[in-house]
């Protein structure tokens, strides 16, 4: 799916969990029970109006796809992520400071 809308995404995942959960025989307050969710985080979920990041890895441990994530979170060179909360760090550091001088 190239040149796709983010809440394109959002429904064409709600669809895909829909799929596995009924391929597994799965209700959707069962889905909701086991994931540690509402009810109301699946209907919307399946319905294409998204969730927490939280609530989607949950629901995709219930479905054994916690996988899907992969990709998601490629690994990051540790010194590029160190310099860059250094820098992040610092610039609330300087931002502080200024607010303290005046």
């Amino acid at each position: 799916m190239k040149n796709v809308t983010p809440e394109e995404w959002v429904v064409e995942l709600g669809q895909r969990v829909r799929k596995l959960r009924v391929l597994a025989n799965i209700s959707q307050q069962q889905m909701a029970d086991q994931a540690g969710v509402s009810l109301n985080v699946v209907k919307r979920l399946e319905d294409g109006h998204g969730s927490t990041v939280l609530s989607m890895l949950r629901i995709l441990c219930v479905l054994e796809k916690i996988d899907w994530v992969d990709n998601l979170k490629p690994e990051v060179p540790t010194d590029i992520f160190e310099k860059s909360h250094f820098l992040h760090k610092n610039k609330y550091k300087r931002a502080n400071n200024h607010r303290l001088k005046r």
